[in-house]
């Protein structure tokens, strides 16, 4: 069983009314914290918890899921409690295909500031929420590495760990052998992910043409290109 799941069975079994936390999910279950933020969004969306002003996350009645494949008008105008001011002899017709958008006033207004900044924070705010945004202090290489690890957990892509690879790991740039190793384990751990081997600095070798070489006392690898694409 995932990280991911044991979290979700986790929530699930919880009492009604009881509070959680990123922080305390992570160390009450030894996860990373972003391993257990995923966890509880997913939660959110499935009607397991929700996130209440002044109160944080909180566990609740699971929400019954409506059924849209065959909604009349009438029911969705019941549904969005919308008044219906003509066509009332085709309430009863079904729906055939239809989307549903849900995006307050100030949602478009803050989505569009932030575009004309910068598109990976819109993307990030589709993907990852605003308070997760503020959370992360408009980082972009911390958002960066959240969109990839949130379409990891999607199973979006499949190539998430290179991307993590070439975000931690720049062209031209020297690490030291301590921070090299350091990154790949952290990079594992995030994924969820066990190697074969044991992870040390030369482990580097295996995605990176790189060059050994010491500054100071400390010895570590100048990165010459990426050995994949």
């Amino acid at each position: 069983m995932s990280k991911h799941q044991e979290i979700l069975d986790y929530l699930e079994a919880l009492p009604i009314g009881k509070r959680v936390s990123v922080r305390s999910i992570s160390n009450h279950l030894q996860v990373s914290d972003g391993t257990a933020y995923r966890a509880i969004k997913e939660a959110e969306n499935r009607g397991l918890v929700e996130t209440r002003p002044r109160s944080g996350t909180v566990r609740i009645e699971k929400k019954v899921q409506v059924r849209l494949d065959r909604l009349t008008f009438a029911e969705i105008a019941e549904i969005t409690e919308s008044e219906v001011i003509s066509g009332h002899e085709g309430l009863e017709r079904v729906f055939s295909k239809f989307y549903i958008g849900a995006t307050t006033e100030l949602d478009l207004s803050f989505k569009e500031e932030l575009r004309q900044v910068d598109k990976l924070i819109v993307e990030a705010y589709d993907k990852l929420g605003k308070a997760k945004i503020e959370e992360l202090r408009y980082n972009s290489k911390k958002i960066k590495r959240e969109i990839i690890l949130t379409d990891y957990h999607n199973k979006a892509r499949g190539n998430e760990a290179q991307k993590l690879l070439n975000l931690d790991f720049q062209i031209g740039a020297w690490y030291s052998a301590e921070n090299i190793k350091s990154k790949l384990k952290q990079i594992c751990k995030d994924l969820d992910m066990k190697p074969l081997k044991a992870v040390t600095s030369h482990t580097i070798l295996d995605f990176f043409e790189a060059k050994p070489q010491q500054r100071g006392k400390k010895r570590g690898y100048l990165i010459i290109r990426k050995k994949f694409i």
